[in-house]
């Protein structure tokens, strides 16, 4: 996905435009959800459509919409295999969380709690989670084993939990964190894990 005006951010629309067009990014998110979620082929195409018209209500302010259409098609994915396990277990259906634009004050500490981890976490769970890279690929760019590279995607979790749980109980309940509170997680972060 790109256009002349890099600097810019992409609005909602601009974004599902660049998805239709991009027969590439179509089949990427295809295979993803057949092998991460082992969703029906059939049941694809509806998965995409809906999350173009999620992305044709969003206004605007996207700043990198590759990450953001797959993070959208993610949880579009997790919502029907969800669905899919309530009718079979015949329970009601869980509620929907709420968006994660409607949550700016968790947006806000989990950017942060990312931003506090050194570079080459970043690096990590940003090709873990957000580019698609294969765990032999990871593990090839970061010069670890393979088998590795699921450890040590856990340890940086556990210590952006951590370094969450701290900003929680730095800012008093009830009240969202402020600027000024942010800098904090610097402070309360501890240790790299080992092979870092």
């Amino acid at each position: 996905m790109e256009r002349a005006r890099a600097a810019d951010p992409w609005t909602g629309p601009e974004v599902a435009e660049a998805l239709a067009l991009d027969t590439r990014q179509r089949k990427r998110l295809t295979d993803y959800a057949r092998h991460r979620f082992e969703i029906e082929a059939a049941q694809v195409p509806d998965l995409l459509q809906e999350t173009m018209m999620e992305l044709l209500r969003r206004p605007g302010g996207i700043q990198s919409p590759e990450p953001y259409v797959r993070r959208v098609f993610h949880v579009r994915c997790c919502r029907l295999v969800g669905r899919e396990v309530d009718e079979r277990q015949g329970r009601l259906a869980m509620p929907e969380p709420p968006r994660v634009d409607e949550v700016p004050d968790t947006r806000l500490l989990v950017a942060q709690a990312l931003r506090s981890q050194p570079r080459r976490h970043r690096k990590l769970l940003s090709m873990y989670f957000l580019t698609g890279h294969t765990v032999h690929e990871i593990a090839r760019e970061l010069s670890v084993a393979p088998a590795s590279v699921r450890q040590l995607v856990r340890r940086c979790l556990l210590r952006m939990r951590a370094d969450l749980e701290a900003t929680r109980r730095i800012t008093p309940e009830g009240s969202g964190p402020t600027p000024d509170d942010l800098p904090l997680l610097a402070e309360t972060r501890g240790p790299s894990p080992p092979g870092f």
